[in-house]
């Protein structure tokens, strides 16, 4: 065997290199080829260049014939013929064919054109296209220079034949002359000498070329014959080595390998001496072997007939039931498979299987199944339902095998496995719940909508769970009480829309699973449809589709019971005590779901309400108060005019309504922010003893009108504090407003102390007391409600929307503390309120700025006068009252429609400052500005929204978009000249 590793070895080393061998022959032979081609083309390139130096020489001597031809017979033609020598040389016209050779003569015969030989080329581009080397170009160059200077001297002779004057042969004799004289000669000789020389270096370089290619062409012939043999050579050692492996002629091998495939195992096969490790030699091995296995197949036989005998023996067991089948018809039954399945000795015989199967369906399954495989010659095995005589199911273990080669007769052994079943169809379901419990928590940690979820739990029961199918229903309140089937997963969910379900104990529809479990708030567990009378509305259908039993599992939100989940399972006793408590812990997840996706989409709905109503009154906001300025700058504009003292009356009373209504609205949306959960509190430094004399400033000039006393009681109070300062003075002058109101003779006084304090965070009470007509005791805890006056004649009496004592209560509550009044009716009220604030290092305290005795419109004509602004608003009134506001301050300001014609101007305009609106048509001033803010020049350029948007969150988010301050409409004169000469006089960086 060794040597016959090495013989193939040896062949296959001597395969691969004649294949190399074979591959560089061809390869060498297409170098040599190629050599070859290498010498014609150097042939090739000598011609052409002896051929370009002749026509060098040629054309100059054509030239010069043609020249002289003409002066002597003045013949045009002859002058025609030398241009056209001309042009040739040029590349102005193409070659006639065989133009070194006959062309002249035949034209001077002819005198008719011959065609070209191809495209137009002058003699330097010729000469560069044959690859000369620049020692020749600079010869062949410069025999044309020479020849050419030679043709102005003969065109000047030429030209001289066709003047005028003088005389005729007087002209002929002058050309004549310049064309024969010593130069001419002399010039006609320079030119020959420098083409003799190139002829002589293109002959020694072209002839070296050849010389070289015939030298390399010899060497790759003899290469090509070296290869030649060596592929000779390993072609007789591989015939060699193929016949040690052979061993023999081939007519030997197969003689042998035929008496072989004739059975013949015992004529020796004849095996030369020294081939035994050849083909011929393994054949005769093989003869061998097999004569011994012939005789083994006879002692075998021998065995077989004995083992069969026993084997009969063995079928007759009462353990495993066998059965021969032909055609799926019983041709033998042994007596266990009688006993197993119920029939009488015998009985079975010639009976089709189909007697076996609970149904069609199943019968076609596992024949399909089992059938395809013994075809293949495999073995079958598997696991199924067989039927016995008296109709109840069994499960058995089935294998078989074929006994023929087409697979109609088989062999099939049948060992009943009921109780095996039974206790792993236990286990199945039981693991089978547990992952499907799992699914479903997962399934409800994931779910953002109800009908989703409904839908995926119902179909986790049926593909993790293995049921064959689920539903969900709901319980409906109408006269029937009717159930509402909402989602649905699995086999035949036809079989709800035949059937119908009550959960009303009065009707028989009502007394099933579903409408007990909903009326009972208990599981209902129906665990065979075929003896559980409660089931007969409902039996036919769903044994037809294959339902044997189910279970209701009760669902419940807000501890009420709202439906059920009803799962259906193919076997009866589907569901034991284990599986029950898995499946009532999934429908208790359930309904924790749901009753979380129910309160998740009333909070969202909530949310969007509360959402909708902030845009509204955001809206709201800026519809109203865009009039109110107009109202209002159109009286001040009136008034600065110049008015009679009628009509400044009437103006005051504009203005006292105008600012009457403007504290309504304020109220009124300030009252719909906090109840809709939009209003936020600012959290800043604040001083309280500049906060309460802020409010004092405010009341004095009210109190002193009505000859009231005011004091303030601060004693003790922190310095530096934080918290809202607008929303803590709007409840203080809120309730001081309402003092001076109320109080025709006495004293007003504000009073502040600490009443708890936690180190971080400090709680004070404040309180304002008057002498005035006091509340009733009935009305003190009504009046902080919206809407709510002491009484009738107390609004008709003093005024008032309500609303004040209500926002002061909800603000104080915001701020974490209470709000409320003590009073006695003819002396007096103490207003009170408690409030949260937190402690401050008192680096930075929002005090009120001291200002300039000096009115701001004034120091604006005098210092600013002539910088430029610009005006952004849609709204022409505004625009207009706006633009008369700032003309008396000598502010120069253009008008911007809109935020894409604010754009547009502030790129070239070089603005100072501009006012900015919010709501715009096309674009609006939030985006406006943050355009702005990234153009070159405008990073730094103070912006000031200017707007009716007057909420908090459109401050922030003015200043989010890069404006420096926020004027809410209607806008007061005084505090919009402030605002301008505040950012005005502020110092730019450059941006």
């Amino acid at each position: 065997m060794r040597n016959s590793k090495q013989i193939f070895f040896r062949l296959s080393i001597y395969l691969w290199l004649t294949l190399a061998a074979f591959v560089v022959f061809a390869t060498m032979f297409a170098i040599y080829v190629g050599s070859e081609k290498r010498i014609d083309e150097a042939y090739e390139q000598r011609q052409q260049s002896i051929e370009l130096g002749h026509e060098l020489r040629q054309s100059s001597d054509d030239l010069t014939r043609m020249a002289r031809t003409y002066v002597i017979t003045g013949d045009p033609s002859y002058r025609k013929h030398y241009q056209a020598i001309l042009d040739i040389r040029n590349g102005r016209s193409p070659r006639p064919v065989d133009y070194g050779n006959v062309f002249w003569d035949l034209v001077l015969t002819h005198d008719q054109p011959q065609p070209p030989a191809g495209p137009a080329a002058s003699l330097p581009e010729r000469m560069r296209a044959l690859g000369f080397s620049d020692d020749e170009f600079a010869k062949l160059s410069e025999a044309k220079t020479k020849s050419d200077a030679l043709v102005r001297t003969e065109i000047a002779a030429m030209a001289m034949m066709d003047q005028a004057a003088p005389p005729l042969e007087t002209r002929r004799a002058s050309a004549i002359g310049m064309l024969y004289d010593e130069a001419y000669h002399q010039a006609k000789a320079s030119i020959m000498r420098p083409i003799g020389e190139f002829n002589r270096m293109a002959d020694e370089r072209t002839l070296k070329l050849v010389r070289q290619s015939q030298e390399q062409a010899n060497r790759l012939r003899i290469v090509f014959i070296l290869f030649g043999l060596a592929l000779v050579f390993l072609i007789c050692l591989i015939r060699r080595n193929l016949m040690a492996i052979l061993g023999g002629p081939i007519n030997d091998i197969h003689d042998g390998i035929s008496r072989l495939g004739r059975g013949d195992f015992l004529s020796p096969v004849a095996v030369p001496r020294g081939a035994e490790n050849s083909v011929l030699g393994w054949l005769s091995e093989a003869q061998k072997k097999l004569a011994d296995i012939e005789s083994e197949r006879q002692q075998n036989q021998q065995r077989t007939e004995y083992l069969l005998a026993e084997q009969r023996t063995m079928l007759e067991n009462e353990l495993v039931g066998i059965l021969r089948l032909k055609n799926r018809t019983v041709t033998w039954a042994n007596p266990a498979i009688e006993k197993m399945l119920g029939y009488e000795p015998g009985e079975m015989l010639g009976m089709p299987t189909r007697q076996y199967y609970p149904n069609d369906e199943s019968y076609r399954e596992f024949g399909a199944s089992a059938y395809s495989a013994i075809h293949k010659d495999h073995l079958f095995r598997s696991q199924t339902t067989y039927r016995r005589k008296d109709g109840c199911d069994i499960w058995v273990d089935v294998s078989g095998a074929a006994m023929d080669e087409n697979g109609q007769e088989s062999i099939w052994c049948i060992l009943d496995v009921s109780d095996q079943q039974r206790s792993a169809r236990e286990n199945q379901r039981l693991t089978r719940a547990l992952r499907l419990l799992g699914d479903c928590n997962m399934a409800l940690f994931r779910a953002g909508e109800e009908q989703a979820l409904l839908s995926d739990i119902c179909r986790l029961v049926v593909e993790t769970g293995g049921y064959v199918m689920a539903w969900i229903a709901f319980a409906e309140h109408d006269a029937g009480k009717s159930v509402r089937q909402v989602a649905s997963f699995g086999h035949e969910t036809g079989y709800l829309d035949k059937i119908r379900i009550s959960w009303d104990e009065n009707e028989e529809i009502g007394r099933g699973p579903v409408g007990t479990g909903i009326r009972t708030g208990i599981t209902q567990i129906n665990q065979d449809y075929r003896t559980n009378t409660a089931m007969m509305p409902w039996r036919e259908a769903a044994m037809k589709r294959g339902y044997q039993s189910s279970i209701a599992l009760v669902l419940t939100s807000e501890q009420q019971t709202i439906g059920a989940l009803s799962i259906y399972a193919c076997e009866p006793d589907a569901f034991n005590a284990d599986e029950v408590r898995l499946l009532e812990e999934l429908a208790r997840n359930l309904s924790f779901g749901i009753q979380t996706l129910r309160t998740k989409e009333r909070r969202t709905a909530a949310e969007a309400a509360s959402s909708a109503k902030s845009s509204f009154l955001a809206n709201m906001s800026h519809e109203i108060r865009t009039p109110m300025n107009a109202i209002i700058g159109m009286a001040h504009l009136m008034r600065n005019g110049g008015v009679t003292p009628k009509q400044r009356m009437q103006l005051d009373k504009i203005d006292a309504a105008s600012e009457h209504l403007l504290n309504i609205i304020n109220d009124i949306l300030d009252l719909s922010k906090i109840e809709a959960g939009k209003l936020t509190l600012e959290e800043t430094d604040i001083s309280i003893d500049s906060l309460l004399n802020n409010v004092a400033s405010i009341l004095s000039a009210r109190v002193s009108a009505k000859g009231l006393a005011l004091r303030l009681d601060t004693g003790g109070l922190p310095r530096h504090l934080r918290g809202d300062p607008t929303r803590l003075m709007q409840v203080l002058l809120n309730y001081a407003n309402n003092a001076v109101k109320f109080t025709d003779t006495g004293s007003i006084t504000l009073r502040g102390r600490v009443i708890d304090d936690t180190g971080e965070r400090i709680q004070l009470r404040f309180e304002v007391e008057d002498t005035g007509i006091g509340i009733p005791y009935e009305a003190q805890e009504r009046i902080f409600d919206i809407f709510e006056q002491a009484d009738s004649s107390t609004t008709r009496a003093y005024g008032g929307t309500g609303l004040g004592l209500a926002i002061t209560r909800r603000l104080a509550e915001l701020m974490g503390g209470e709000a409320g009044v003590i009073s006695t009716p003819g002396k007096g009220s103490t207003f009170w309120l408690t409030v949260w604030l937190g402690r401050s290092t008192g680096i930075q305290i929002k005090t009120l700025k001291p200002v300039s005795t000096e009115a701001p419109e004034a120091v604006l004509a005098r210092d600013h006068a002539g910088r430029r602004l610009l005006l952004v608003d849609d709204d022409m009134i505004n625009q207009e009252v706006a633009l008369a506001l700032l003309e008396g301050t000598g502010l120069v300001t253009d008008v911007a429609g809109d935020g894409v014609e604010a754009i547009d101007k502030a790129r070239t305009g070089g603005y100072d400052l501009i006012l900015m609106d919010m709501q715009m048509p096309r674009m609006d001033g939030i985006e406006a500005t943050r355009l702005i803010r990234n153009m070159p020049g405008c990073g730094n350029t103070p912006v000031v929204a200017m707007t009716a948007n007057a909420f908090a969150e459109d401050r922030a988010r003015c200043i989010d978009a890069g404006m420096n301050d926020f004027l809410s409409k209607p806008v007061e004169p005084a505090v919009l000249y402030a605002t301008l000469l505040k950012w005005l006089e502020q110092p730019r960086e450059p941006s």
